[in-house]
């Protein structure tokens, strides 16, 4: 019986999601695009151009649904103070370029958070590199 209770220890986790063994290494998230002076400058004139229709104040809701968070996240955010809004008539509003100023940060556009980060992103290095080659 002690044999068949080693047996078990060394299987302990090969078929669950509850690994008692030895902890599985995440792969080191892949970077999108490389956070230079030139790239972040870039990238927050191409995401001010395609907001433009955009208003200059938006409430948490529009923010959240612009940047795929939760309204709930962008109001911790300004509740921590990373963002600055205002609570008009119980609805909380942020400025469209402390949204822009946010996602344009280097952590944001060199590993994106999330899947609409990461097409605003994607979208661009195909715009960038597309002027990028005409230049040359």
């Amino acid at each position: 019986m002690e044999h068949d209770e080693k047996l078990i220890d060394e299987l302990s986790g090969h078929f669950s999601s509850h690994c008692k063994g030895k902890e599985r290494e995440k792969p080191s998230p892949k970077i999108m695009l490389e956070p230079t002076e030139e790239n972040l400058k870039a990238f927050k004139e191409y995401i001010t151009y395609l907001w433009e229709d955009i208003p200059d104040a938006v409430s948490s809701y529009e923010a959240a649904e612009l940047i795929g968070m939760t309204h709930q996240k962008i109001n911790r955010l300004v509740k921590s103070g990373i963002l600055n809004g205002a609570n008009i008539m119980n609805k909380q509003y942020c400025s469209k370029q402390e949204i822009i100023e946010y996602i344009c940060h280097p952590s944001k556009i060199s590993i994106p958070v999330n899947k609409v980060l990461e097409k605003l992103v994607r979208d661009f290095m195909k715009i960038y590199k597309s002027k990028s080659k005409r230049k040359l």
